[in-house]
């Protein structure tokens, strides 16, 4: 496809990102939103999931299509944000949004995150863009934006059609990880016939000073302290998580030196209300809870243990923030990417990756005591700049030079 660029105006990108389930495809996109910008990008995120308050994108034209989540974790239909299934009426005013969107825009990038190697249930709106993008002049580069571990399927005519999709319509493939630690090829059995199209970013963490940039160690008059941090991401699946580490905490507590540790519990913003009802009515006294901080990075800096599953965004910031770590990826007959995570960087960091559907109250108490006692130092080279070089690889397109 050719590219024609205006020298009269920055550059302009349009990210679609929709989120269904966690909240990590928002906090990878507000990652590279906020490194385009800085290089002078005009960029404009159509988001078509739950908006996210606490998620900073930064100076960008954030365009909100009508809400669309998932009815449950398992994927297995598209529902409105008030529960009601989806009709043909939504998808249209969906899809004419979008195009009308993309046709103000007239964006030089257009950045898909993950279809079409998933969010195949968009299909309807997202093929009207792509034939869009083809017949527009100047013709806009299309880019597909996917994390480091996909979803296994099983179904070789679904990858067939994924092969057919990017032949059809995409540039490039952008694989936010780092190709010495895992290749896409381990998670997408048909990466040889799409290997001239894929280039790796590295992983996208917050930046640190390890980046060379500066960071306040210290923690701000509103950045709350304490031992212990139990996370679950966005929240809507991480309950049982989170009633371990409380069951832990409880446990723990009847031990006169361990009764001091201060812990606290971010559920995520979609856990239902009936479990955090639940998780606050059997609250420790030394345990504070709150759905969601915009801060939770520094949180982690500031804590001395990280508990939580084993989500993209979540397993990086705890490795940026210098803590202790305990790994319990979330799992089920579907969702496989935590588990494959956790496990393969456990490997070379030498922090626990926990099997949920095993883990007992007591197995998890132990593994708290053994790593706040004798903490685990790993050493590990791993590439953590993914956003800028996303932006890096996107302007070496544009200029034909990579």
């Amino acid at each position: 496809m050719s590219q024609a660029q205006s020298l009269t105006r920055p550059r302009r990108l349009l990210f679609y990102v929709q989120h269904l389930l966690g909240i990590g495809h928002l906090q990878r996109a507000a990652h590279i939103c906020q490194a385009a910008i800085k290089a002078g990008w005009d960029v404009f995120v159509v988001a078509g999931g739950k908006p996210i308050a606490e998620i900073n994108f930064g100076a960008v034209h954030y365009l909100q299509l009508p809400v669309l989540t998932s009815a449950d974790a398992n994927f297995s239909q598209l529902v409105q944000v008030d529960g009601r299934a989806i009709d043909d009426s939504i998808k249209q005013q969906r899809t004419t949004q979008l195009l009308h969107y993309f046709q103000q825009i007239q964006p030089d990038v257009v950045l898909l995150e993950m279809y079409p190697f998933g969010r195949r249930q968009f299909r309807f709106e997202l093929i009207p863009l792509l034939d869009a993008c083809r017949q527009a002049k100047p013709t806009p580069l299309v880019v597909t934006s996917i994390r480091d571990v996909l979803v296994e399927k099983h179904d070789m005519n679904r990858h067939q059609w994924v092969v057919q999709q990017l032949q059809d319509y995409v540039d490039h493939v952008l694989v936010h990880g780092d190709p010495q630690l895992i290749t896409l090829d381990q998670t997408f059995p048909l990466t040889s016939q799409i290997v001239n199209k894929i280039a790796y970013t590295g992983y996208i963490a917050p930046v640190t000073e390890m980046q060379g940039e500066a960071v306040d160690p210290s923690p701000s008059a509103t950045t709350p302290q304490q031992d212990i941090l139990v996370s679950a991401g966005g929240g809507a699946v991480g309950f049982e998580l989170l009633q371990l580490a409380q069951a832990a905490c409880h446990q723990l507590n009847q031990q006169p030196e361990h009764s001091q540790w201060r812990w606290r519990m971010i559920t995520g913003p979609n856990i239902p209300q009936q479990q955090y009802d639940q998780l606050k009515k059997n609250c420790p006294a030394n345990m504070d809870i709150e759905s969601m901080r915009a801060d939770f990075f520094q949180c982690l800096r500031h804590s001395q243990l990280s508990i939580s599953q084993a989500g993209y965004n979540t397993l990086l910031d705890t490795l940026q923030a210098g803590c202790q770590t305990i790994w319990v990826p979330f799992a089920n007959e579907t969702e496989t990417e935590q588990r494959f995570r956790a496990q393969r960087f456990s490997q070379i960091t030498s922090f626990p990756c926990l099997d949920q559907a095993t883990l007992s109250v007591q197995q998890l108490a132990d593994t708290i005591c053994r790593l706040l006692s004798q903490p685990i130092k790993p050493h590990y080279s791993i590439q953590m700049d993914g956003a800028a070089q996303t932006i890096q690889q996107l302007e070496c397109f544009l200029a034909d030079d990579c």
